[in-house]
């Protein structure tokens, strides 16, 4: 009988013992998925069929609504309203002559080729630029833009084509639907390194599922041994209607980047040890990224998730930069690719020594084309965290822009790109 209560004892010992042991590694699990893999990222694997993106659709069609209803004063709005921006061959795009305010009261003005209004009105557009909200320059004010200032320093007008959520494609197909009849003799493409995810994105919701503009684009696809052009899927406003049928929105899927890659994400959550152990190399990239490790045989760094570093992304990037190239030169404008950055390609850039967009640089060198890396050119100016707190909130402040446009004022005047222009302009 004692040896029977013994063995009893011992099992529950031991039973005791390995579910502390599984219970500590369980907490373990959890805390090292939650530090290490971003939120952005766990998010993601709740997706799992078309429908999840159609609930996600919706609610932001709903949220949508609700701004724009905010926008105009209103107390609702139609289905026009929503889809004011719907653009068939570009997926969105601003209308001419709208005006609207954000959430936080800053008002947005465009003109009559739905350009963004800027605060010059010299007698010469030297330059047009073409790129996403960091082009575009949300949440400050039309007088504060880095198009603004760089305008005052080069006393000649800097025209903002910039629009919020572009892709690096979207903004150079703009560029080539305004080039026969908006030329100016310096024509820059913007490139934020988060542009790449976007190159790859069809249907805006598989990319960002809380994003507003839940709207599809068109896209470069592979073809053999070169790029074609996927048209927008959606031709007309009232097509939205079809993001809401399953099999239209898995034929969206077949050719986006994002939503091939939710599908075979491993499921993150209880229980996160086996969460731990179908994460390993992920987790293992973003560790060896946050402690400022660098690859196995290589001293650069590995940054987890970029796309720069896959050679599908990176040749479109690289297809889109000489389909510009062509296009301006074409219709004699110089052109100039900036890369624009924001605070934490800056942290990045100065922890790690070297940039996420540099398969790019090297790309741009090698074609010797003309660029400006305004990511290596603001981490060198070693600015303070409170500095680059007072440059860049979520997108560029009015000071951050202002350092912007300094930057590329002692760019243009250094590749002499302002004394050349002033003679193309003397010869149109």
């Amino acid at each position: 009988m004692e040896q029977h209560l013994s063995r009893t004892k011992k099992i529950i010992f031991w039973a005791v013992v390995s579910l502390f042991v599984l219970g500590c590694m369980e907490i373990f699990s959890f805390i090292a998925i939650n530090k290490f893999i971003p939120a952005r990222i766990r998010d993601r694997t709740a997706f799992r069929s078309p429908e999840d993106y159609i609930a996600a659709y919706k609610r932001a069609r709903e949220k949508r609504a609700k701004a724009v209803a905010l926008e105009s004063g209103g107390e609702g709005s139609d289905s026009r309203d929503q889809l004011r921006m719907f653009h068939p061959g570009l997926g969105w795009d601003y209308p001419a002559g709208v005006e609207y305010k954000d959430a936080n009261g800053v008002a947005y003005a465009h003109g009559s080729m739905g350009e963004r209004r800027t605060c010059t009105s010299f007698e010469t557009n030297l330059i047009s630029t073409y790129g996403d909200s960091f082009t575009y320059c949300s949440d400050v004010e039309d007088c504060r833009t880095w198009q603004t200032y760089l305008g005052e320093k080069i006393r000649a007008n800097v025209v903002n084509f910039g629009v919020a959520g572009y892709g690096t494609d979207q903004a150079y197909l703009k560029y080539e639907l305004n080039a026969a009849g908006v030329s100016t003799p310096l024509v820059m493409l913007c490139i934020l390194p988060d542009d790449i995810n976007r190159v790859v994105n069809v249907f805006r919701t598989f990319y960002a599922p809380e994003d507003l503009l839940a709207l599809t684009k068109p896209r470069y696809v592979p073809k053999g041994s070169h790029f074609e052009l996927a048209s927008n899927p959606l031709s007309r406003p009232q097509d939205a209607t079809r993001l809401e049928d399953p099999s239209f929105v898995k034929k969206l899927g077949e050719i986006d980047y994002w939503y091939e890659k939710d599908l075979n994400r491993p499921r993150l959550g209880f229980p996160y040890l086996f969460s731990l152990m179908a994460w390993r190399k992920p987790l293992a990239q973003y560790v060896t990224f946050n402690l400022g490790l660098t690859r196995t045989g290589s001293g650069k760094p590995l940054y987890p998730n970029n796309l720069f570093d896959e050679p599908e992304p990176l040749a479109i990037m690289c297809h889109i930069a000489d389909l510009f190239v062509q296009t301006a030169t074409a219709r004699k404008s110089r052109p100039v690719m900036v890369l624009m950055p924001h605070k934490e390609l800056i942290i990045e850039t100065l922890k790690q020594g070297a940039t996420r967009i540099e398969p790019l640089v090297e790309y741009l060198k090698l074609k010797q084309y003309l660029f400006i890396d305004l990511i290596r050119d603001m981490a060198e100016m070693r600015p303070t965290p409170r500095q680059l707190d007072n440059w860049y909130h979520e997108h560029a402040t009015p000071e951050g822009n202002r350092v912007t446009a300094e930057i590329l004022a002692q760019y243009l005047e250094r590749e002499k790109l302002l004394t050349e222009n002033e003679r193309l302009r003397s010869n149109k």
